[in-house]
């Protein structure tokens, strides 16, 4: 047996994770089917969104998801608002974290799922009462999970708590994730989540920024970083993100306080551009399919025809 084959060259297949800026991080267009992706990050930073806005992405995709909730905690009404179609989700609240993940490894083993989130790791309780049983359980599914996963080229999206550990007796605390060693050891990507500033307007907290950092990728070399904008009630903004790389990119023009998109004005500032857009997802995919070409990312489906067309690389008013 030789080690090399015609797809060694070549790049994972991913799964859209809906933020360009993600794809970008990665280095490889989006979520990798065949691995495991631990998210994590303190609590309120925006994990939970991330993988459920990630779910929505997939669905849009044409990819089967499945969601386990097992912190009793999940919103259907803001599971709809950014954009999950709920009658075709999978969803899974188990008794303890063993029927958690036997159902989970035969969803896999059944090949109809192609990304799978758990929401969280640190909820998923074991049958034992001991508990240091939690991480030895980890480690026996998730090892049978990361081969499965890799036949049936799904991905896991894990999201995961911070936890603090005394290292020696009088010092300071150390960060680290539940799970034990099994979970970092079998996690290709992990993302470090981070608040970076509150959004206040008007003396009241209506958002966050957050930094998201690729501190382990064994797809791609090198620990890239994402930013992104997130807004209580409504999501990390996805028309933010594009009019970010929009402006990198030199797509989009800034002409003395208007923001300029193939001769449109979209608006005088970020946030009326990000209004514009959300309201036209057609011209948000165009700018989106520019983007990703430029990039080098995947061509991801548009969600109707395009309003602006391409010529020489430029965009211009259908």
């Amino acid at each position: 047996m030789t080690l090399w084959n015609s797809e060694a060259s070549h790049k994972p297949d991913t799964i859209p994770s809906g933020f360009l800026s993600m794809d970008a991080a990665l280095q490889i267009g989006g979520l990798p089917r065949g691995h495991i992706i631990e998210v994590f990050g303190p609590e309120s930073v925006g994990k939970s969104t991330i993988a459920l806005q990630a779910i929505a992405a997939a669905q849009h995709a044409g990819c089967q998801a499945v969601y386990v909730d097992a912190e009793g905690a999940f919103d259907a009404a803001y599971a709809a608002r950014l954009g999950i179609d709920l009658n075709s989700l999978l969803f899974i609240r188990p008794e303890s974290g063993e029927q958690a993940f036997r159902i989970l490894l035969k969803l896999v083993q059944s090949g109809t799922i192609d990304l799978a989130v758990i929401d969280s790791l640190s909820a998923l309780s074991s049958n034992s009462k001991d508990p240091f049983v939690h991480s030895g359980m980890c480690a026996n599914f998730l090892r049978r999970l990361a081969v499965q996963l890799t036949r049936n080229h799904a991905c896991l999206m894990i999201v995961n708590q911070l936890r603090s550990r005394v290292v020696e007796m009088g010092a300071a605390s150390e960060e680290t994730t539940t799970g034990g060693w099994s979970v970092k050891l079998h996690a290709s990507v992990r993302v470090n989540m981070r608040t970076t500033e509150v959004i206040q307007k008007k003396g009241k907290a209506t958002g966050q920024k957050m930094r998201m950092k690729i501190i382990k990728n064994r797809l791609a070399p090198g620990a890239k970083e994402a930013n992104l904008t997130l807004g209580f009630g409504e999501g990390f903004s996805v028309e933010l993100d594009l009019l970010q790389h929009g402006l990198a990119e030199e797509l989009i023009e800034q002409i003395g306080d208007d923001l300029v998109y193939g001769g449109l004005i979209l608006g005088s500032s970020m946030e009326e551009a990000s209004s514009y857009l959300r309201q036209r997802p057609r011209l948000s995919d165009s700018l989106r399919n520019l983007l990703e070409k430029m990039m080098g990312l995947p061509q991801r489906k548009p969600m109707g025809p395009q309003l602006v067309m391409e010529e020489k690389g430029k965009p211009m008013s259908a």
